[in-house]
């Protein structure tokens, strides 16, 4: 029990490191102007928005809680891999496998869910460069996720 509540916590601050990287790929990539505004912000806004599935949110509640949400929503998939991480095979718990694991995270997120939830068209209909770069930020996650796992190992 407590090497698997360690594993969790491991996870969710691995998560939590691997969402600020993957946060400097997008913020890079809207400072390069390849999109306006960030995919979970898009997610955030139209979720709280007037019409959306969750419960309206005023624009500087909104603006406080895409950030958060992302933090957050990154750091429980960090905590669920830190405790999954041991049963898995050897190849998925490398840097490799991690990036693997980011890129099936995004299709799942903004291939299927934010779509089927009116949030985000689907990756073909949406803005190219917001979608390149929330692609490469999501390989990016999971990579430096399972790196900083692998290294916290040793």
């Amino acid at each position: 029990m407590r090497n698997r509540l360690r594993s969790a916590v491991a996870g969710a601050l691995a998560g939590a490191v691997a969402t600020l990287a993957m946060s400097a790929v997008l913020l890079a990539g809207r400072r390069a102007g390849l999109f306006a505004a960030h995919p979970p912000e898009v997610v955030i806004k139209r979720a709280t928005g007037r019409d959306g599935p969750l419960p309206t949110l005023y624009r500087e509640e909104q603006e406080l809680a895409w950030p958060l949400g992302h933090l957050h929503f990154g750091s429980a998939v960090g905590a669920l891999y830190g405790l999954l991480r041991p049963s898995l095979p050897r190849a998925v718990r490398t840097t490799a496998g991690g990036a693997v694991l980011g890129g099936g995270l995004f299709l799942l997120n903004y291939g299927a869910l934010a779509p089927a939830l009116g949030l985000l068209p689907p990756i073909p209909r949406d803005d190219t460069g917001r979608q390149a770069t929330n692609a490469l930020a999501h390989l990016v996650y999971g990579a430096t996720l399972a790196r900083l796992l692998e290294r916290w190992d040793r």
